[in-house]
């Protein structure tokens, strides 16, 4: 499975691509100090939920690494397509991200999604 930023395929590990590739709009390589600064799971990473029927609901480790990754390389305002989403394996939906929005989009069902990032407490 692919995840697509601005159009364009990115490994399921998308950290070094969206660092590194045109198709993540950067051209070049980041600076070392942007690329320290995405922590991305563990202690004092922020984390990433989606707003299920019954309520906030932590998206799977790999998800929030995902999605944390797109944030902090692509910016709040971007949005891009996935079918890497843990609990699509097997489904093959694609899905928007927009965070600009804060939501999630099934491009198959339709269904929308408010999603939210909680930064990490010291």
């Amino acid at each position: 499975a692919q995840a697509a930023v601005v159009g364009r395929s990115l490994p399921r590990n998308p950290l070094p691509a969206l660092l590194t590739s045109p198709a993540a709009g950067l051209g070049h390589m980041a600076p070392k100090k942007i690329i320290k600064s995405v922590k991305v799971w563990g202690r004092g990473a922020a984390y990433w939920e989606f707003k299920s029927d019954k309520g906030w609901v932590r998206f799977h480790k790999d998800d929030s690494q995902m999605l944390e990754v797109a944030y902090k390389t692509k910016g709040r305002a971007s949005k891009f397509k996935t079918t890497d989403f843990t609990f699509n394996k097997g489904f093959g939906s694609t899905y928007t991200v927009d965070f600009a929005k804060m939501r999630q989009v099934n491009e198959d069902s339709k269904k929308i999604r408010q999603i939210r990032r909680t930064e990490a407490s010291n």
